[in-house]
């Protein structure tokens, strides 16, 4: 996938490193901010057929989370995955996986040009996506056909740690999917 992307232009060379035995190695990252929003608009649509709403489930996240408006959030969460046409799912079992849900919240989260971190790691697991955003820390976990557990997780593992030294509000998010219904089925937040 990096020699389609490289060749494409979607990106660029940012180093080259000495690597082990004399080689070299290179790393890859985005030529510019409109290149890496363009890319996030493509696996979005890839992922969920958004082409025409896109723009609004991308305003709206970007201004509830500038307000910490966590219902409206909560609610354009719903919204999305609700408008994914149910023909995504057919003959294949993508919706049985976290990682499909991370990666449709992930993509929007992206193409906004956030600050985020997936798979942020602590000494005692993973965030499944930290959101740097203003004076306000975002910690979420996604848990799918669970018990409602996913805020009970970060709290457990006391993930909130990691970033109480940096002087800004933190927002736990605990968010639970059901493969069936293929959309949010629980959640929770609460302040650190």
């Amino acid at each position: 996938m990096e020699p389609i992307l490289f060749q494409a232009g979607y990106l660029t060379i940012r180093k080259v490193e000495q690597a082990a035995r004399g080689g070299l190695q290179f790393i890859l990252d985005f030529p510019n901010k409109e290149v890496q929003l363009s890319f996030s608009d493509v696996i979005i649509d890839y992922l969920t057929n958004h082409q025409n709403q896109r723009a609004d489930f991308q305003d709206a996240l970007h201004l509830q989370l500038q307000e910490t408006d966590l219902p409206g959030f909560e609610q354009t969460i719903k919204s999305l995955f609700a408008a994914i046409p149910y023909t995504n799912y057919v003959n294949n079992t993508i919706s049985n996986f976290e990682g499909y849900y991370a990666s449709v919240i992930y993509a929007y989260l992206a193409s906004l040009g956030l600050d985020i971190t997936a798979e942020d790691v602590t000494s005692l697991g993973r965030i499944d996506l930290t959101i740097r955003m203003g004076d306000v820390i975002y910690i979420l976990e996604f848990k799918v056909d669970g018990s409602g557990d996913a805020l009970k997780q970060i709290k457990e593992r006391n993930y909130q740690q990691k970033y109480q030294t940096a002087g800004k509000k933190i927002i736990l998010i605990g968010i639970d999917f059901d493969s069936n219904s293929r959309n949010v089925t629980g959640f929770s937040w609460e302040n650190a």
